[in-house]
């Protein structure tokens, strides 16, 4: 019923349809293979960006633990520097009471010496600038002692931060 050549053209057709397909399938591949590109050089970007964030943090976190440390020894300066003034501010208060207490006794003693005893006032003198100076060597010592404990606390101050400055920079 049908001529010859109508037979070669549906098998043109279906092999032309065939290649169609091949055709449309291999665009298809290629396809999926641009948007697969596509795909992976977004992520590829995505990530560079995430690195260049990440690099970002790590150097402000550095810049961070500098403030900091700089901040830990600022601190540790002024702490030291207040437990020397509170040191220095209770000796002086030592002080100025051993020297009230002295003056008072001096006037008793004056008082009672010259004017009670009716003795010389020369012998008083004498006697005064001998306790005077052996007032002033007591002192003397007493506050080199105090000034070696002061010390003492600035070095055991400075000891303790700076072996903690050690250990953090061995890290």
């Amino acid at each position: 019923s049908r001529p010859p050549w109508h037979n070669e053209c549906t098998q043109c057709e279906r092999s032309s349809a065939r290649g169609e397909r091949v055709e449309v399938a291999a665009m298809a591949r290629q396809g999926n293979m641009g948007q697969a590109r596509a795909n992976l050089e977004g992520a590829m970007g995505t990530m560079k960006d995430n690195m260049k964030l990440l690099a970002e943090r790590e150097e402000c976190l550095t810049q961070l633990e500098d403030k900091s440390t700089n901040l830990n020894r600022t601190a540790s300066k002024f702490h030291q520097g207040a437990r020397m003034v509170n040191w220095n501010t209770r000796v002086a208060g030592y002080t100025t009471a051993l020297i009230v207490m002295a003056l008072g006794l001096w006037a008793v003693l004056f008082a009672l010496h010259v004017h009670v005893g009716k003795r010389n006032i020369w012998e008083f003198v004498a006697l005064s600038v001998v306790a005077l100076l052996l007032g002033y060597g007591i002192y003397a010592c007493v506050s080199r002692r105090w000034a070696a404990a002061a010390n003492n606390l600035v070095s055991d101050s400075s000891t303790s931060g700076s072996s903690g400055d050690e250990e953090q920079s061995a890290e």
